[in-house]
């Protein structure tokens, strides 16, 4: 008798909930009607809420759906607090909606593309592959290519961004610094109110509490990130025009990559130019025998390129620093208040040249540990970012000639070999990881 009504209570349940039938031939998508109850039967017990459901009431897209429930919030009955059961759960959900939502979409746009190539859409398998044996599938990829650039994501669609990026450049003149912003998730304090249980002083809460809620996490970044540029760089530093994207590290932390270009950039690829051709005449002047009038010209690039130069290295001097005021960066001990709970903004003006020695002590010094993410794919196992850099007296700027181009760097004036190029006005309101580049050509 108990195997029986164990029995029975199975077949409830399953009546009840939309239980998967086990079979060996994988179901149709596009046949189905509430694939993802079928999937994560936990997440949707009744089938209510599911995206994928075709039956109801009014017409919802299935993006819309899953963004709603990425935010959708419920108590927890144990603690009577609130928490994300979409967003909490395991990757496996997210990654499985991403890839359907990028399946159809490049479905869609195969309709799109055999509607205005219709030539294209009786080709068969056995054409594909001719084609592609002698060489002639280069034309029907070059037209298919544009297509697959509104699918976020793809080659083609990271291609147009960067087509967008240098038509910028083109129009807008070049950027003057290339940038990169990271992630204190783990100690800014505005963000842990915002998570379920609020801040914690402890260090394994707010770890813990940071990887349950992914979408809120890099929600305020993206928001904190906007109101900084907007405030610091248009602001304060008087940006002409700035690009950013964002990327996600191998833990999930989000951080962004940009460019921007400020209205005082006195033409440092035009400056650059002409150190360079300065560089050039000297050389020319040393090792031939040239007329007067030549001579003549060349000492005149040589004191434009000596002057270009001094401009460079003072702008960047201005804008960047590689110096640690602290004489002993070795000794490094993160204080009793980490310096980026801190808001600069309640600091008294003699407490600034403290608080700029803390957070750069803290969070710009890099690390090479023997498998970070820093080290080279190549095998060679050295640092991708150079470090530990050479210590530099004097700001001067090189040039590597190779076959086809010549690279301008600026090396600046470094007493730390382990210290980030940065920008001090931005270390001390970031209250994060940062990295600033001077970009020269």
């Amino acid at each position: 008798m108990p195997e029986q009504e164990q029995a029975l209570q199975l077949d409830k349940v399953k009546q009840k909930i939309l239980w998967p039938n086990v079979s060996t031939s994988p179901v149709n998508e596009f046949n189905i009607d509430g694939m993802c109850s079928l999937i994560f039967p936990k997440l949707f017990p009744f089938g209510k809420g599911d995206p994928t459901k075709k039956s109801r009431p009014q017409h919802v897209t299935e993006t819309q759906g899953f963004n709603h429930l990425l935010k959708y919030a419920t108590k927890d009955p144990t603690n009577n607090q609130y928490y994300y059961p979409f967003a909490e759960h395991p990757s496996v959900i997210k990654i499985s909606i991403c890839d359907r939502i990028s399946r159809h979409r490049t479905l869609d746009q195969t309709k799109v593309y055999f509607n205005q190539n219709q030539g294209d859409a009786n080709l068969t398998l056995t054409d594909l592959k001719k084609m592609i044996n002698d060489g002639s599938a280069e034309q029907i990829l070059k037209r298919m290519t544009p297509y697959s650039a509104n699918i976020t994501g793809s080659n083609a669609y990271w291609y147009q961004r960067r087509c967008e990026l240098e038509t910028t450049f083109e129009q807008k003149k070049p950027a003057t610094i290339f940038f990169t912003f990271s992630y204190a998730d783990n100690h800014w304090i505005d963000l842990h109110r915002l998570l379920p249980g609020g801040y914690s002083d402890d260090p394994k809460v707010r770890y813990k509490n940071v990887l349950r809620n992914p979408h809120l996490v890099d929600w305020y970044f993206s928001v904190r990130l906007n109101e900084f540029l907007q405030i610091v760089f248009d602001g304060t530093l008087q940006c002409e025009w700035r690009w950013h994207r964002y990327e996600w590290q191998a833990r999930s932390s989000i951080h962004a990559h940009g460019a921007a270009r400020f209205k005082n950039d006195p033409g440092l690829t035009e400056l650059t130019t002409k150190v360079y051709i300065g560089r050039k005449c000297e050389k020319e002047l040393i090792s031939q025998n040239i007329s007067d009038d030549r001579r003549s010209q060349i000492l005149d690039l040589i004191k434009q390129g000596k002057e270009a130069e001094e401009t460079v290295i003072k702008y960047a001097e201005t804008l960047l620093s590689a110096t640690n005021p602290r004489t002993c960066p070795s000794c490094n001990t993160t204080p009793e208040t980490h310096p980026c709970t801190i808001d600069f903004t309640n600091l008294n003006p003699e407490q600034h040249l403290k608080d700029y020695e803390d957070i750069i002590n803290c969070v710009q010094r890099h690390v090479c540990r023997p498998d970070g993410y820093c080290k080279s794919k190549k095998g060679n196992n050295k640092c991708r970012f150079e470090f530990p850099h050479d210590l530099i007296e004097k700001t001067e700027i090189v040039f590597k000639e190779t076959e086809n181009t010549v690279i301008a760097d600026i090396k600046l004036k470094r007493n730390d070999p382990n210290l980030n190029v940065h920008n001090i006005i931005s270390c001390h309101h970031w209250r994060g990881n940062t990295d600033m580049q001077i970009i020269l050509d």
